[in-house]
Formats: C-alpha cells, structure tokens, sequence
C-alpha cells in the first residue's frame, strides 16, 4: 500500500490542501477553501488570520473525508502534513496566540513611509542602507516583512506595545499545528535572518529597535519541526503525534516543483503575481532584486517580481462583469459598445441580468485580437511594482485606448504587461552579469495557449512549459519526501517526480512588434512615475495618514 504525506499550500487568495502518493509523487486529491482580501485604505491587503487556520483545518477534514473519513490517516498511511505558504505577509500576535491585528500581506504597501524614515536615519548616521541590503538581501522596500512591522509600530503604538510574536504565515500555521513557534529559512530572510549566517540578524534587530525574542526558531527548509498536537488533531482530524515539516516558503517550493536546481535554469512562476527566479551558488546581491534562501541545502536564489499577472486578470474580470441588460463583452467587437443599461437606470431592475465573465471567456476574447492589442499598453502597478523598479507608489492606467479597442484588446494588454516584465527582469539579470539556458514557465495564467504564447513572443526565446500545474505543493511534497528519508537530496526528487515539460517557441514574425511595444510600455512606466512626482496622483484619504493616539 502506498503511503502519503499531506501539503497544506496557504497562497494569496486561498488555504489548499493536497494528498500526494509518496510513491509516484501525485497529486491524489485536494481540498481548497478562498480567504477574502479587505482593503480598507488605498495601499492596504489584509486578512483575517483566523481565516487561514480554519482553512487548514476545514480542506484537511475535507480531503481526509473524501478518503475513508474517520480511518483514513491509517487506510493511507500517512506518514506526515507539510507546511507551505506566501512569503512577506505575517500577523502579529499577542501572548496568548491571537492576532491584535489583521494579517498583512505581502502587497500591503502603506509601509513606505516607514521605509522613508529608516533610510533618512541610516543617511543621518552616515550608514547608508548597503549594510541592511547586505544583511537580508533585499533592498528597504514593502517587500521586507520587517517594514511591515515598523509601520505598525508608527501606526498603532499601543496594539505594538501588546505583540508578543511577529509571524510568518507558515510559522502560525505551525505554531497551531505543532505548538512550536518556528519558521524555515525560506520564510525568515524576509524578517529576520541574515542570508549569510542563516542565523538571526541582530545587529540589524537592535538598530531597529526591535525585539529578537518576538520573532520564530529558524530551521532549515524540510525540517520535521514537531508533531501534531491534540488538538491540531481534533480540528483537523489529523492523528496526534502525526510528524509536521516546515517545507519551504511558495516560491523557492515552486522552484523545485517546476525542475530547477541548477544555476544556469530560472523559473518564472505566473500566479497573483509573478516571481522570477534563479538558483545561486553564493549570495549575489543586487538592489534591483531580491536574494533570498533556496529549498536546496547550502544554496540561494535571486528573484525578481512582477506585480500584478493573475491578480490584475481577476481585476479586469470584476471591471468587466455587470448586472445590466446588454453584455458588452460577448462578442469583442466595437458593435458590442452599445449603451449598457445598469440597473439604476433600468426601467424595470427585475428584468436585468447578470454577467459574470470567466478567464476561459477573457483568453478566448484576447485570442481574438492581433499581437501588440493595437498599440494598447498596459500598466499592472495596480498594488505598486515589483522589480527592478521597486515602486510601491506605482499606478495602474491602460494607455493608447482608442474607439476601436474591445474587451478583448483589453485581455491582451493585461496578458502582454506580464511579458513586458519579465523581459525588464531579464534585462536587469543581464546586467548583473546572470544568464540562462532554459527558462521554465508554470502557473495557472499559462494554462491560456494566447498568454504563454505572448511571453514566447516577448521574450523572443524558447520557453520551457512545465505539465505541473500546481509547482507549490509539489516542490513542499519534494522537501517532505527527503525529511522522510524517500530520498537523499531535493535533487532527486526532482529528477523522480519532475512532469514532463513541452517548448512553447517564438514567433520571429512579432519581433518588431514586440520590440516597439515593449518601448512604449518603458515610457509609459516612466511618464505614471513623472505624474507622481507632480503631485498629481492618488492621495490618501483624509485622516489615514494620522496616528493612533
């Protein structure tokens, strides 16, 4: 009989679980319940944390009834649950566990002004912020867990004064499963560990005044980290005792699911947003883009981020579903730009219908327009820019939208603005002096034959098309794997579980048009950034800006 190790993969939007055969390493069931986003102020993502461990604790149940129920850890026996989870967003919690705030999230970008300070203290002591960059490998930006921490120290100085742990998402979510409050090495470069050392930065801790007492144990990635508690075990049905493995954070997990373990290969993880990355043999660092820990032993990844890919699709697909009598999308077509009627102005608000637009009924649309969207371009900083900008300030605009453009047009844009960056990606990583033989695609966006397509043409070069389509679990099942002694390294892993993989090549034909618009799209971003600078972009709304008293 097979035996299985359960992933729990707690993303952006959603808690999933996932049964992987031990044997063959598939995917033999999963269980997934979507955690709603709040934005109560411009910048904002937050949730409530809470909601992540009732999403452990209801898709574990879930899966484990599909599976026999009450006997079903024995009947598959289940050997251990791993943990994986999104970088940067992280609760604070108070001596008792609870959360005194809402979880923030890695996109949450009110942090700047904190940033701001830090580096105007740094400036003043003649410091500099090298030494911080150096130490966490990754530039003072909302994208350093530790800036999220900061601000809420300026924001809310009396709920500060009652946190008594700053948690990743991986480490509360073992915390409540193993009663250990513990973190891998993936999770912690983002908060605080030196990328170096591997150790806790606390030279960096004291300057920033900031407790190293509050923050998680450190392990390295597939760790088993303790066991299943009772009652972790009454919640999720899960036996007690049960081995609990901290696998690795999404990203350098996903880089293992798609095959990449060598320098030399690079991975580009199409999800809310997309993630570039590249595994390392020493920790290169540049403050274009980030150098974080990688899931195989002794070795690192740089990695470069785009925001937003999927996240900016679901944006469009909420802009364009309607509650009205006239669907302006169905046929793409300029003869759809009829007047719609919405229901505050319908006659009879009974008879309205409504529409709700799928990603199939998007790509299909976009399918139908003509490479380079008819000159329209646009820009995804709808929650700032990744690298290697680092803008969190960064707005979102369609620009060259003329008569002529349809909901299709629109489709492709949001398709193409993915290619765009990551092809500023590759020319930052070209710069620093790393190249690539083969570059991996994977995530749910390539699923769409146009999108994937469209990367091949930006890029102009072939892309491998991973058959996994959930890298994340797969790569944490790898790491759970070699903590149980299946395998002797996460390379092997690979090799043994790795998915077949397809070449999506490019089209020669739509090198100019690529190149004209991947120009236009540069200006572009540059022209969004200059209106900013002239105090012409979105302001806060009055009393954000304020303390808590």
């Amino acid at each position: 009989m097979a035996s299985h190790v359960i992933v729990v993969d707690a993303s952006t939007s959603a808690v999933k679980s996932y049964l992987f055969d031990l044997e063959s390493g598939a995917a033999v069931g999963s269980a997934q319940t979507d955690i709603p986003m709040r934005v109560p102020e411009p910048g904002a993502a937050e949730v409530d944390s809470d909601l992540w461990w009732d999403g452990v604790c209801k898709t574990i149940s879930e899966l484990l009834d599909r599976h026999g129920g009450a006997g079903a850890a024995d009947a598959l026996a289940l050997e251990a649950v791993a943990v994986t989870s999104q970088q940067i967003s992280c609760v604070f919690l108070d001596g008792e566990g609870s959360p005194v705030a809402p979880a923030y999230l890695w996109m949450d970008t009110r942090c700047t002004e904190a940033i701001d300070r830090l580096r105007e203290r740094c400036e003043a002591e003649g410091k500099g912020t090298d030494w911080i960059f150096e130490t966490t490998g990754i530039p003072p930006s909302d994208s350093w867990g530790l800036a999220k921490l900061l601000w809420f120290r300026d924001r809310h100085p009396e709920a500060y004064g009652r946190i008594r742990r700053v948690a990743s998402v991986d480490a509360f979510l073992l915390s409540r499963l193993s009663g250990r409050f513990v973190t891998d090495e993936t999770n912690a470069c983002f908060f605080h560990m030196d990328i170096r050392s591997r150790q806790p930065a606390y030279g960096l801790l004291r300057f920033l005044e900031a407790d190293p007492g509050l923050f998680p144990d450190i392990v390295p990635p597939g760790t088993v980290v303790g066991n299943v508690t009772a009652e972790a075990a009454k919640r999720t049905g899960l036996p007690a005792g049960l081995p609990v493995i901290a696998a690795a954070s999404d990203q350098p997990a996903a880089l293992l699911g798609m095959g990449a373990v060598a320098p030399g290969e690079a991975v580009v993880n199409l999800g809310t947003g997309t993630f570039f990355m590249t595994p390392l043999a020493s920790p290169v660092v540049d403050a274009r883009m980030m150098t974080n820990i990688s899931a195989v032993p002794g070795s690192w990844l740089m990695m470069g981020t785009h925001y937003l890919t999927g996240g900016a699709m679901s944006w469009l697909r909420d802009l364009l579903s309607f509650h009205g009598s006239v669907d302006p999308v169905a046929s793409g077509s300029p003869a759809a730009s009829t007047p719609v009627s919405s229901p505050a102005s319908s006659s009879d608000p009974a008879s309205a219908s409504s529409r709700s637009v799928s990603f199939e009924e998007l790509s299909r649309l976009a399918a139908g327009t003509e490479p380079g969207a008819e000159g329209l371009v646009f820009l995804p900083g709808l929650s700032g820019t990744g690298t290697p900008r680092w803008d969190p300030d960064a707005r979102g605009l369609f620009a060259g939208l003329g008569l002529g453009h349809t909901a299709g047009h629109l489709a492709r844009a949001v398709m193409e603005s993915t290619g765009y960056g990551i092809r500023s990606i590759l020319g930052a990583f070209g710069e620093i002096g790393i190249s690539f033989e083969k570059l991996i695609i994977s995530g749910g966006p390539t699923s769409s034959e146009v999108w994937r397509q469209s990367l091949a043409d930006i890029l102009q070069r072939p892309l491998t098309l991973s058959s996994v389509r959930e890298a994340t679990p797969l790569g944490a099942a790898m790491l759970a794997a070699v903590a149980l002694g299946r395998f002797a390294e996460p390379a092997e892993a690979v090799r043994r579980w790795a998915g077949e993989q397809t070449i999506v090549a490019p089209r020669e034909e739509y090198r100019g048009t690529y190149d004209r618009m991947y120009a236009a799209y540069e200006a572009w971003s540059d022209a969004e950034a200059a209106v900013r600078r002239l105090g012409l972009g979105p302001q806060p709304k009055p009393g954000m800006e304020r303390k808590e008293e």
